[in-house]
């Protein structure tokens, strides 16, 4: 189901949606409830057009909603741009020392959590090391 009458993400990722005969699409939908005891059996979906609401059976629910930034928490460090994605240079550092962010929060585009990781990991250990270097006494969690 989309609550709009369009998609909006990339052409081909839709196309291929499209095409595969497993996906039904619904549009101008959304979940207005998700019913079952101890396991999902029915979904409440409603017509955000006409305002009809149709129970449907089912058996599991997945549910997406697009690619916002959930960023709240640093919202007073001044380190992400006015829709709330993360800034970072290519070394997932921000503007402030010792703050490092992955992943999809970044401003970039949409990158793999796991590569991200593994690069602010590095330069979070590298920061720790000059840390003491310094003669900061501080430990490895």
């Amino acid at each position: 189901m989309h609550r709009r009458d369009r998609f909006r993400a990339q052409s081909i990722l839709v196309d291929r949606m499209l095409k595969n005969e497993k996906i039904d699409v619904m549009y101008n939908t959304i979940l207005t409830e998700i019913r079952g005891e101890n396991k999902v059996s029915t979904v409440l979906l409603e017509n955000v057009k006409t305002g009809e609401i149709k129970e449907y059976s089912a058996d599991g629910v997945f549910e997406y909603i697009g690619m916002n930034p959930v960023s709240e928490f640093v919202k007073d460090l001044n380190i992400t741009d006015e829709e709330g994605w993360i800034i970072t240079d290519n070394r997932m550092k921000t503007t402030i020392k010792g703050i490092f962010a992955v992943g999809d929060i970044r401003k970039d585009a949409v990158r793999q959590i796991v590569s991200d990781g593994c690069i602010a990991a590095l330069e979070a250990q590298h920061y720790v090391e000059s840390l003491q270097e310094k003669g900061n006494n501080l430990s490895y969690v």
